[in-house]
């Protein structure tokens, strides 16, 4: 971590997840648009690197909110579609290093937002208005996982940019929630 941070003072965490592609430093910005054309070692690179929401505040948000793009090659977030293929779905796992210590997420919801309505939230008022806010992402998925209420203490979004191939056009997002 500390070598990390020596090159880059925004690193946060490092992201896993096991037979992708994704394997990369994490890092928070004062905004959500430097690290979306600037690499870990802030050059300028159109692949972006993986970023952490401007306004979490990581060590107390119930929802980390993940921005990556999906690049052609397949790197960055271009692997979060396997999430798609139901076996991934129900097997893949998320890891987070994060000060030495490794912390597992699992996948509850995937599902791709064309009308740009989804309103992400890092922040809630009550216990209450989290489990409201769960409840509504997992109806939203293409899958279903039975979890109750009270097997989420905290969720990760990681937020994918897609493009919708019948307009070629960058409309889609293709958003993936992971609980601990």
């Amino acid at each position: 971590d500390e070598k990390l941070k020596d090159i880059n003072s925004e690193y946060k965490f490092w992201i896993n997840i096991s037979n992708t592609a994704i394997d990369y430093p994490v890092v928070q910005s004062k905004d959500n648009e430097f690290y979306l054309k600037n690499n870990f070692y802030r050059e300028e690179d159109i692949a972006g690197t993986i970023f952490i929401d401007c306004k979490n505040d990581i060590s107390n948000d119930k929802n980390l909110i993940l921005y990556g793009h999906n690049m052609r090659n397949g790197s960055m977030f271009a692997d979060i579609n396997k999430f798609k293929e139901k076996d991934f779905f129900d097997n893949g796992k998320i890891k987070i290093i994060k000060d030495g210590k490794e912390y597992f997420y699992e996948v509850f919801s995937i599902f791709i937002d064309s009308s740009g309505q989804v309103n992400l939230k890092n922040k809630f008022a009550s216990n209450y208005e989290f489990d409201e806010y769960i409840n509504k992402l997992k109806n939203k998925s293409i899958y279903k996982k039975d979890i109750s209420k009270g097997d989420i203490s905290n969720i990760i979004t990681l937020w994918e940019r897609m493009k919708n191939t019948a307009t070629n056009c960058f409309l889609q997002r293709l958003v993936l929630l992971m609980m601990k």
